[in-house]
């Protein structure tokens, strides 16, 4: 293992040192402070306070709305969005289990907007 070469690291903004509207000199700066709140916009683990609903029906949700979101070509920062706030939903509110779809279309709706 100690003989394994390192991994070359390539710069990906290289190519935009010269373009001023892509603020290289301040990547360094945005990753570290990225970094340093991701915790804290993390959803928190909600599936056990919640009796009405449990893991696989929250992956059903989420296949259903993987479907929906090819079926509408939407982008998948949509996608990305509507499981935030799927999750950030669950985690707050009580939600049935006749309800769930009717919030991950909704949901959808939003973060398509």
């Amino acid at each position: 293992l100690s003989k394994k070469p390192k991994e070359q690291i390539v710069d990906i903004d290289a190519a935009d040192v010269n373009n001023d509207l892509a603020a290289v000199e301040y990547v360094e700066e945005i990753y570290k402070y990225n970094k340093s709140v991701e915790n804290e916009s993390r959803v928190n683990y909600y599936i056990d306070s919640r009796p009405e609903i449990n893991e696989k029906m929250r992956a059903i949700l989420i296949d259903w709305l993987i479907q929906v979101h090819h079926k509408f070509e939407l982008s998948p920062e949509t996608l990305y969005l509507t499981i935030n706030i799927v999750d950030r939903y669950l985690a707050t509110k009580t939600t049935l289990r006749k309800e769930l779809q009717l919030l991950g279309i909704s949901a959808m709706l939003i973060a398509s907007k």
